[in-house]
């Protein structure tokens, strides 16, 4: 198994283990309010922070 691989195993548990400690509600605002667990929240956070630093980076020539 890569390096690589076994890093981004860990920071998906870390995530997972932070994310599940914190399932209290929570108000958020998104255009209206609405009550939802934070684990959402972190969740939601943590996928657009993935997608934006993975499209965000450059290209390798």
């Amino acid at each position: 198994m890569k390096l690589r691989n076994i890093v981004w195993t860990i920071i998906l548990i870390l995530v997972i283990i932070f994310a599940v400690g914190n399932r209290d509600t929570t108000n958020l605002w998104f255009f209206r309010n609405f009550e939802s667990p934070k684990i959402v929240a972190i969740l939601i956070c943590f996928v657009v922070g993935f997608f934006a630093g993975f499209f965000s980076r450059g290209r390798k020539k």
